[in-house]
């Protein structure tokens, strides 16, 4: 062991030699967060003194397992006696965050098949794990522990709390979910969240305008997004999500996820977790380059701020430009993020942070192209503008975040979360009226400002309890979320816009002249949703798990609407709304469990019933049976789900004559939508060089009960795909190619189509987008990599709607070359 001190030590001293770096360089941006009274001038990072409680903070990269084996120990200051003939070949992961002894060796031997043996000096042994011991092995209760992705090598996580307040592994949880790691965002140049989404199992994203963008999973739209396990309103108008730089990873649970959201819709919850400091110093610069002049860098430095390594920073900075495909379309990106983490004693942990994103759009479409009027495509070329030169779409985001984390002796923890996001929306453009006898168009202008403000908190305590002689796991908490919406002023031309154009010869329309404003339109709404919440996970028999929950909301919205003379006011609550959780896993073996559950949401509606009153809620409850498996302890993760998600209580238009105020219209809740299907999913690391991504949706969804129109009986959610294939693989080389890695990843979706009352409707066959990557490392700190996407320039519209406007071509084939130094 006297060497790998020896080299432990040489390795701290480059430590100490970059950390005064990375405070000279944070004191030199200017970041300066609340509760940071001030910056260490020099800063060394030392090994950590472990608190009274064992635990560590550690920073350790991945590489092969003797080697982060050897540094666990070093840094531990453990004896660890290992043989090489154990070792030869296995991957060592990653290690962040604070541990034990005992913690940190479970997390860097999962997956191995072996396991650290004490003896009685003191000291480990490494052996292979016998087999029979698998199920005996004694649960690790790790304290503040952060999950990551990053540097894990990985395609899957080991733990998730999205679709509960209970961290689960994705196997323990009794939901459908996947996760893009960081590893995968950079694999397959994912630069935005729609990349991320469109290539994740059974999530479809649709746009309305250029720069305007949903998501969508099991035949609904999505209604919130979290942001590090925080609800907050999903707000394509204003929320910018053009750079993936942050985040470590986005995790997806499909179906009714109304037990930490509150109002929505059953289609899927999205967390996009952010990166956090390490705890040693490392970082990166990357510069890209690519088609339409792409062009970007990115820095990512992090690190502790003080010789005990309690004070740890990280900063990310993205710079980006580039020209788009279409004609007059370009976009302008800026990133800048902040985090700060503190252990302000051994068991508690401050985070403060936050960012601020401006995306500049300059030629961005409002409302997309037309089809003719039977519904069929023009035969465009893939360059052609929507909307003339003068129009854009610009985006900014300012975000501010708290956290505290309290872990107790007793393996309980408490956390208090809190959030405010402010975005801002500049945008002039035009969308277009409906085709004249002549088969002409008309521009309809609009020029709008909107700021939009959400504030979110979140209380909740975690931790094990035994009753009847087992040991069972419970989480309890609270949450508020307040949106308040400014938008304004706004408005059009209001004598008319007289430029009609043939759609037949689209590049007049570009010309169009600059309109006079009429700013008559604005709009204040405040929408407020509070409640509490509770989830139980019920060991009944070592193979069979109870889960139990639910929450109690209170929900208002308040809607002011002022247009020239006109002002509209509306106001709808829900009072003390119950959503039940319940589901049940059993463990077939080591490596499969099954699972059932039961989950449900809700959404207010603003629609009135034939005795004045409004509507009650619409209903979302998703019921679903799966089975998982986890092979190579954990590092490969399968999973087979069925689902069935009824939706009720749509609002079904009623004739005037039925209504008690006949200047009013109004409804009766009896709409019924049913969604079915399956999805299958299979992701992690087949090899310590080859990970997989692999997932397939089956989606059909209708009208039950008579709807608006006539509709029982028809298709519903048309515009997403019932077929959706998502694949990604990476294989890196050995041997004389060591240092080289490929990989391909594929986006295969069935026919879609979009029918308006009274219009043609507007079909698309289904089509398979496929990219390619090459990549090499000729050292540890510098890697260059080649993306190649739409690799067999596919023409495609990556949505569609209807023949007057709304359909968005998809991009041509591109390029992207990205050279990344890490220090």
């Amino acid at each position: 062991m006297s060497q790998e001190k020896n080299r432990a030590d040489s390795v701290s001293g480059r430590h100490r030699q970059r950390s005064v770096r990375l405070a000279h360089m944070l004191v030199g941006t200017g970041i300066v967060l609340a509760g940071a009274t001030a910056w260490p001038g020099a800063v060394q990072a030392q090994p950590v003194v472990a608190g009274q409680d064992g635990m560590r903070q550690y920073g350790i990269e991945a590489g092969t397992l003797d080697q982060v084996l050897n540094r666990f120990a070093a840094e531990s200051g453990i004896a660890l006696a290992i043989d090489g003939a154990l070792t030869a070949g296995l991957p060592g992961p990653a290690l962040s965050g604070r541990y034990d002894v005992a913690g940190g060796l479970a997390v860097l031997l999962a997956g191995s098949g072996l396991e650290a043996v004490r003896n009685r000096d003191g000291g480990y042994v490494l052996r292979r794990r016998p087999r029979q011991d698998v199920q005996a092995l004694e649960a690790v209760t790790v304290r503040g522990q952060q999950e990551v992705t990053e540097g894990s090598g990985s395609y899957t996580t080991g733990l998730m709390s999205t679709a509960t307040p209970l961290a689960l592994s994705i196997r323990e949880t009794p939901q459908s979910v996947s996760v893009v790691t960081r590893d995968r965002m950079t694999d397959n140049s994912m630069t935005t969240v729609e990349n991320a989404l469109n290539y994740t199992t059974g999530m479809t994203v649709t746009s309305t305008a250029s720069e305007r963008n949903g998501y969508n999973a099991r035949g609904f739209r999505v209604s919130n997004i979290m942001i590090d396990g925080l609800a907050m309103g999903h707000d394509d108008d204003v929320l910018g999500s053009g750079t993936l730089d942050l985040y470590d990873r986005i995790e997806v649970v499909r179906g009714a996820t109304g037990l930490l959201e509150g109002a929505g819709n059953p289609s899927a919850s999205i967390n996009l977790v952010k990166k956090r400091p390490t705890a040693d110093f490392r970082g990166s610069v990357a510069a890209s380059y690519g088609r339409w002049h792409n062009r970007g860098t990115t820095l990512d430095a992090g690190g502790p701020l003080n010789e005990a390594g309690t004070l740890r920073g990280r900063v990310v900075t993205t710079l980006r430009d580039s020209d788009t495909f279409t004609s007059g379309y370009s976009r302008e990106r800026r990133l800048f993020y902040g985090i700060l983490e503190a252990d302000i004693t051994d068991r508690t942990t401050v985070t403060l942070g936050g960012y601020h994103n401006r995306e500049d759009n300059p030629g961005a479409d409002w409302n997309g192209l037309p089809t003719r009027a039977d519904g069929s495509f023009y035969d465009f070329d893939r360059n052609v503008r929507a909307s003339p030169y003068w129009s854009y779409w610009n985006k900014e985001n300012t975000q501010a975040f708290a956290e505290v984390t309290h872990a107790f002796d007793n393996g309980w923890k408490i956390e208090l979360k809190g959030s405010w996001l402010e975005g801002k929306l500049n945008m002039a453009g035009t969308s277009l009226l409906a085709r004249q006898a002549d088969d002409t168009m008309f521009y309809n202008t609009g020029k709008y400002h909107y700021q939009h403000r959400q504030t979110a908190l979140d209380l909740r305590a975690s931790g094990p309890f035994e009753l009847a002689g087992r040991s069972h796991q419970l989480a309890v908490g609270a949450n508020h979320r307040r949106k308040v919406e400014d938008d304004g002023p706004g408005g059009w031309v209001t004598t008319g816009y007289p430029y009609a154009f043939d759609p037949a010869d689209w590049a007049a329309s570009v010309e169009a002249p600059d309109p006079v404003w009429d700013m008559v339109w604005g709009r204040e709404s405040k929408e407020i949703q509070y409640g509490g919440y509770a989830t139980a996970k019920f060991s009944l028999s070592d193979p069979l798990n109870l889960f139990l929950g639910g929450r109690l909301s209170w929900y208002t919205y308040d809607n002011l609407i002022r247009s020239g003379t006109y002002v509209g006011e509306t106001r709808y609550t829900e009072h003390g709304k119950l959503t039940p959780y319940a589901a049940l896993t059993y463990d077939l073996n080591d490596q499969y469990t099954v699972y059932g559950s039961v989950t449900g949401i809700f959404k207010p509606q603003n629609y009135t019933s034939a005795g004045g009153g409004l509507l009650d809620p619409v209903e979302g409850t998703n019921y679903e049976v799966g089975i998982k498996g986890e092979y190579l302890d954990g590092r490969l993760n399968a999973s087979l789900a069925v689902f069935q998600i009824n939706q009720t209580n749509l609002p079904n238009a009623l004739p005037q004559t039925a209504c008690s105020n006949t200047a009013i219209s109004c409804y009766a809740a009896a709409g019924e939508v049913r969604s079915r299907g399956f999805e299958a999913e299979l992701s992690g690391n087949v090899t310590h060089n080859w990970r997989v991504f692999a997932g397939y949706a089956y989606v059909t969804a209708k009208y039950l009960e008579d709807s608006t129109a006539g509709q029982a009986g028809l298709r519903y959610g048309t515009t997403t795909p019932k077929h959706l294939l998502t694949l990604s693989t990476v294989y890196t080389f050995d041997g004389a190619l060591a240092g080289w890695r490929i990989g391909t990843s594929a986006r295969i979706q069935g026919r879609t189509h979009s029918t308006v009352s009274g219009e043609a409707t507007v079909r698309q066959s289904g089509y398979g987008i496929v990219n390619l990557m090459a990549g090499y490392s000729p050292n540890r700190n510098l890697d260059f990599q080649l993306n190649v996407l739409n690799v067999f320039d596919r023409n495609y519209y990556r949505s569609i709607s209807y023949p007057g406007n709304g359909n968005l071509l998809g991009e041509p084939r591109s390029w992207l070359l990205t050279a990344r130094y890490s220090f």
